[in-house]
């Protein structure tokens, strides 16, 4: 893949006037795929007057809040499933209404469907940007830079290209989340208790993306054993607190080393990542939550999805990777040794 940085240095950079008001689409689910393109949004937001359109399940409104100035839209549709207001034929003309009251002079749409694009026109926006992969074209100001034979471009290096055009280039593209300025809604006890703190990510949105919850157990074993005031913290979403309670269940002793977070708010998790002290998992969403708050990680993985390109983010892939993509191949010693090497300065 070509570097975001000899990509954007191609391109014919057309500045706007500052304040402009842009409406930015970015009809992710996840809350990696927002962090992802934090760095551009970020340097959007200095020159741009910004409204930010995601969906709830993204929570954009964690990951950018430091920006008080930003204006955040609910784009209600295709959320894993569940259908939402802006679904359907009424639900697209919901979304024109939607764009006509924001009323912005550009709209910039991090995704390559033709349907937002066709959304802004209808609400008379007369400036519209875009990946411009297949129908999109037909509904954009000028042709997009990708083509289908790009399909495949990393999310970050496609954004990094329409935004370029755009003006926005900001000087460090790794993302960044600032630390929050809150008291945790939990009790700060469990960390008073010894270091360092490993932090979890077990959850994945598919079976093939899971490392078995038995090798996490093994893992956990191992690191009382080796770092014996060591906390860990098992994390998911609420729907994946079964994991966690499977991993807790089949370690023989010192559970109470183990704390498990499922189903916590945001910022929560923001603020127990600053806490921690490395993160280990399997979580591609987390993992970048995680990088983005500056934490080391180690990456348990066997996917062929695209991830974050970063000097903190170290990967326990599997061997036969190319062959099957077993992510439980990856054997419990792998990562603890991966774990240990990361930790060295800390034990």
């Amino acid at each position: 893949m070509k570097s975001i940085e000899s990509s954007q240095k191609r391109l014919f950079v057309t500045p706007m006037k500052k304040k402009n008001r842009v409406l930015i689409i970015l009809p992710v689910i996840g809350i990696g795929d927002v962090v992802w393109v934090k760095p551009w949004i970020d340097e959007a937001i200095k020159s741009k007057e910004v409204f930010l359109m995601t969906k709830p399940t993204s929570f954009a409104e964690v990951i950018f809040h430091e920006h008080q100035d930003l204006r955040h839209v609910m784009l209600d549709r295709s959320k894993r499933g569940e259908r939402g207001k802006h679904d359907g034929l009424s639900g697209f003309f919901k979304l024109v209404g939607e764009i006509k009251r924001i009323s912005p002079q550009e709209v910039w749409i991090l995704h390559r469907s033709w349907r937002y694009a066709a959304a802004a026109r209808a609400a008379g926006i007369s400036r519209c940007f875009g990946y411009g992969i297949g129908a999109q074209n037909l509904f954009l100001s000028e042709r997009g830079m990708l083509k289908t034979s790009d399909k495949g471009i990393h999310p970050r290096h496609a954004t990094s290209l329409l935004m370029a055009a755009r003006g926005i280039l900001p000087p460090d593209d790794h993302p960044k989340i600032k630390p929050l300025k809150k008291k945790a809604s939990f009790s700060l006890e469990f960390f008073r208790s010894g270091k360092p703190i490993i932090f979890m990510g077990v959850g994945a949105t598919t079976a093939d993306r899971r490392w078995d919850p038995k090798h996490f157990a093994i893992l956990i074993e191992q690191l009382i054993i080796e770092l014996p005031k060591c906390q860990i913290i098992l994390c998911g979403s609420k729907n994946e607190r079964h994991i966690g309670d499977q991993i807790l269940d089949k370690i023989s002793g010192q559970k109470d080393r183990v704390n498990l977070i499922f189903n916590s708010p945001l910022d929560d998790v923001i603020f127990l990542l600053q806490l921690s002290d490395l993160f280990v998992g399997n979580d591609s969403g987390l993992i970048n939550l995680a990088a983005g708050v500056g934490l080391n990680c180690i990456r348990i993985y066997a996917s062929s999805l695209p991830v974050l390109d970063s000097k903190l983010i170290k990967s326990a892939a599997s061997s036969n990777l190319v062959e099957n993509r077993d992510i439980n191949s990856i054997e419990p010693k792998t990562v603890l040794n991966l774990t240990l090497e990361a930790l060295g300065s800390q034990v």
